[in-house]
């Protein structure tokens, strides 16, 4: 049997598909269906169908998406279900300095391999200030506070009302 070649547009709609459904899961929505989706999603639910029927079905009239199974499927067809051996990885090179930007979860979790593997250096990017033993160096970056101090000093210069 012959695999169909899935078109780019579709892939690179899985991680907001993705996203999206991680939010629903965070506020413990169960089912959703490809309206509601098409509405935050900026697509059609006829395109939305289209999207996912290129993976299997998912949905089911008049039910919608399980939420959870969906994100979970859209999470392995993306292969975020896989550890891509990291500390295989850390272990066969010589690895000072990682750069974390993941979510706060993923961070938590994946710092402990880093380090166990020899990393000196993380630069963490991710929204949660990360604790490390000594000997490790962190530099913890939050873009967003970033962002709020150049409002506040566009929004404060002299002759600006």
């Amino acid at each position: 049997m012959e695999e169909k070649e899935i078109p780019k547009a579709v892939i690179s709609r899985l991680p907001k598909y993705y996203r999206y459904l991680g939010i629903l899961l965070d506020e413990e929505v169960e089912r959703v269906s490809s309206a509601d989706l098409s509405r935050h999603m900026h697509a059609t639910a006829s395109q939305i169908r289209q999207d996912l029927n290129h993976f299997g079905g998912f949905g089911q009239q008049g039910y919608g998406y399980n939420v959870r199974y969906l994100y979970e499927s859209i999470g392995k067809i993306l292969g975020l279900d896989r550890g891509y051996e990291l500390p295989r990885f850390l272990q066969e090179n010589e690895v000072d300095i990682a750069a974390l930007t993941m979510p706060s979860e993923g961070a938590a979790d994946i710092t402990p391999i880093l380090i166990k593997g020899g990393v000196k250096g993380i630069w963490n990017f991710s929204h949660m200030d990360l604790e490390v033993p000594e000997g490790v160096t962190i530099q913890n970056v939050h873009l967003s506070e970033s962002l709020m101090e150049l409002g506040y000093r566009m929004n404060n210069q002299p002759g600006r009302n």
